[in-house]
């Protein structure tokens, strides 16, 4: 067969008839707790039909390596193939998928694998935590000196003309980070307020705040009078982060906090969008900040040239479900492990690998040979890095190849 497919070859260029299009792929993959999935695209239209296969592995903690299933999938090949080969029945440990092309009129081959661990919790996918709001506050600059730590109401508009504007807090002192895949900040709209000066929609952002604040338990803005209180103690201000007598409409603090922007970092949390008559849940993704160490929480700020309006549901508007919140998300259930490994035998096949270490040393070319003798698929395997290291040199290419094939002892 393979002194057939180099005579056609040869009488192709004597003719000068076009070339056989080059046997090339494209080939992307991904995972989650249920498939791999592989894209595997032809460079050129495909000329003959091309069979598809590929085989699941389980490598060993010595290196060595298990084939669990060898599945063909088709016998004819169309230019894009998508594959979704099911693991969500393995056990924990590392694993590989490794694809397979054949050529079926000309004996051509390609092949690509896909590494990848199993967590021990792949099974009950991804796990998520929920930390309700410990804080929060509307801060005023018309009046500075003023708390609304125990409004029912967060506010984010313009107070006779001046920006008011929303600092949440959250104890993330105990959260950890490892496995981490994303945190959100979970605001919910208040329904029974109009969501205003929006037009098509107007970024609003969320800042990391970098020093401690204190609530407070005073409450006016938007409420009846009968409703209303100054508040007692220490609270939060948009003068001060912690004011020592929210009873009064002075400065009781050293530390001006600018409305919290002296003291918020540079947004990581991409910027949402609020439309008019927008409802539900805004909702901002603040993974960086949390993975930065996060922990006094968040400044909610708009453009303040704008004049818009939209008000949150606070945690002391008597829905708990409602009330602002940080969901975290851990544990992608599998892990990429990047291809070729460092265990390159095992990655090309070489299941008994690890007896090369007990044989004399000048011994392990012929044990190598030995091992791609009894393995076709390792063989394979190593013919077709050959071709791809030297695909920008065919006569190169070719010689490699036919050296290999000699010393392996291939037909």
């Amino acid at each position: 067969m393979n002194d057939l497919v180099a005579k056609l070859f040869q009488r192709i260029d004597e003719k000068n008839l076009p070339p056989i299009p080059p046997f090339a792929f494209d080939f992307t993959s991904s995972h989650d707790s249920q498939f791999v999935s592989a894209i595997i695209t032809s460079e050129h239209s495909l000329q003959h039909p091309v069979e598809l296969s590929y085989w699941v592995a389980r490598v060993n903690d010595d290196g060595s390596t298990n084939i669990l299933q060898d599945v063909e999938v088709t016998n004819e090949m169309a230019d894009a193939e998508t594959v979704q080969v099911p693991i969500h029945s393995l056990e924990e440990g590392d694993y590989s998928v490794a694809f397979f092309l054949r050529d079926t009129l000309l004996e051509r081959r390609m092949s690509f694998s896909h590494r990848f661990t199993v967590d021990p919790n792949h099974n009950s996918g991804p796990t998520t935590q929920t930390l309700p709001a410990t804080s929060d506050s509307t801060l005023i600059i018309r009046n500075p000196h003023q708390n609304e730590g125990a409004n029912p109401r967060l506010h984010l508009k313009k107070v006779t003309g001046k920006p008011a504007q929303v600092v949440v807090g959250l104890d993330t002192s105990g959260v950890d980070t490892t496995g981490l895949t994303k945190a959100s900040l979970v605001l919910n709209i208040d329904s029974t307020q109009n969501v205003t000066g929006w037009g098509n929609g107007r970024p609003i952002r969320a800042q990391c705040l970098l020093t401690a604040w204190t609530e407070g338990n005073g409450k006016k803005l938007g409420l009846p009078g009968n409703q209303q209180s100054s508040g007692s103690g220490n609270g939060v201000t948009w003068f001060s982060p912690i004011d020592g007598n929210i009873s009064n409409s002075q400065a009781d603090s050293a530390v001006n906090w600018n409305g919290g922007a002296s003291y918020a970092a540079p947004s990581t949390a991409p910027t949402v969008t609020i439309k008019n008559h927008q409802s539900g849940e805004v909702i901002f993704d603040v993974t960086q900040d949390l993975l930065n160490g996060a922990n006094y929480g968040w400044l909610i700020t708009r453009d303040q040239d704008a004049g818009s309006q939209v008000t949150f549901l606070s945690k002391e508007s008597g829905d708990p479900e409602l009330a602002p919140k940080l969901v975290l998300e851990y544990g992608a259930s599998t892990a990429a492990l990047d291809f070729p490994s460092s265990d390159l035998l095992a990655t090309l096949g070489f299941f008994e690998a690890p007896k090369l270490a007990r044989i004399p040393s000048g011994s392990e070319l012929r044990a190598v040979r030995e091992i791609l003798q009894d393995s076709p698929v390792a063989s394979m395997l190593t013919e077709q890095l050959l071709t791809e290291t030297t695909r920008t040199n065919p006569v190169l290419g070719l010689a490699t190849r036919a050296a290999y094939r000699s010393w392996v002892g291939l037909s």
